[in-house]
């Protein structure tokens, strides 16, 4: 099973976990392990409308979540939000707010030595591209 994980924001803290050893919210064993894998969403959202066209960009208004929920409006939404006090403690394992980041793929200190190795690999079973 450790030798299939990937990688992605389900194990953005901890790429492996054991039951009865893996320990979480401050050193209290964890005693089940329950895991997603969401990959299949992609198809499922490439069925669906997408936002196409030329860019058009609306200023924020009074009641512009009810417009979206109502589907009067169709796109994507930048927002700011940020987690209430009484919440952090609740989210404090896994945040709901995700940041884009680059990150050195060849750095075995970040990516750990899974993917590393499995990078490794990669680089070695690649075909040429092809000539131009």
């Amino acid at each position: 099973m450790k030798a299939n994980i990937a990688g992605g924001p389900s194990i953005i803290f901890n790429r492996y976990a054991k039951r009865n050893e893996t320990k979480i919210r401050g050193g209290k064993v964890c005693k089940k392990i329950i895991g997603y894998d969401a990959n299949a969403l992609y198809l499922w959202a490439l069925g669906n409308e997408m936002p196409c066209g030329r860019l058009t960009t609306v200023e924020a208004y009074e009641g512009i979540i009810d417009d979206i929920n109502a589907v009067k409006i169709f796109g994507f939404l930048e927002c700011d939000i940020r987690t209430p006090d009484h919440l952090k403690i609740y989210f404090s394992e896994m945040t709901p707010i995700f940041k884009n980041v680059l990150i050195d793929c060849t750095d075995e200190s970040v990516i750990g030595k899974h993917m590393f190795d499995r990078n490794e690999a990669r680089k070695q079973s690649r075909a040429k591209p092809a000539a131009r």
